[in-house]
């Protein structure tokens, strides 16, 4: 979902997790982990100029900064 910005489905999985209890806890690793691998899928792809590469982990950052 994140991937293809879908922002409102997520919006809807964040209401229905409200419901379950410890269920934000285990949305916030595995939205860590995600966050993680793009970063390291980033850093590890040899093909990027350094003005790409700062470009692609800002936009990254955004796209994690508007859920």
């Amino acid at each position: 979902m994140i991937k293809n910005e879908k922002f409102e489905e997520i919006s809807l999985m964040h209401d229905l997790f409200s419901r379950v209890a410890d269920a934000f806890n285990i949305l916030a690793k595995h939205l860590a982990q995600y966050i993680v691998n793009e970063g390291n899928k980033l850093v590890q792809d040899d093909k990027l100029k350094h003005d790409e590469f700062v470009a692609q982990i800002i936009s990254l950052r955004e796209k994690m900064l508007s859920i």
